[in-house]
């Protein structure tokens, strides 16, 4: 009878280990951001970053945008008052009635 020895469980490859950290890290991007995280993660994710150029990337990007959102001024178009107004008018004296 020939005897079987389960092979040892596989090392994860550093590429797997990347990746998983690369998707850990994009799951709590916001999270990060805010820093809204436990030091001990938000030590983890920091450390990330001084090492994956891409999350990196993403996180720059990610804040760039961020940073214009808050600085936008988006001017309303003179008709969209009107137009509200027309609706809200119009939907207060169905219910007047």
């Amino acid at each position: 009878m020939t005897k079987i020895n389960p092979s040892p469980p596989k090392k994860p490859k550093r590429e797997e280990m990347a990746k998983s950290e690369c998707l850990e890290f994009i799951n709590i991007l916001t999270e990060f951001i805010d820093a809204d995280l436990t030091e001990n993660r938000l030590i983890a994710m920091r450390s990330h970053l001084s090492t994956c150029l891409k999350c990196t990337k993403i996180y720059r990007d990610l804040r760039i945008l961020i940073q214009l959102c808050h600085n936008e001024t988006v001017e309303e178009p003179e008709t969209c008052s009107w137009q509200l107004w027309q609706v809200l008018e119009k939907k207060f004296r169905a219910k007047k009635l």
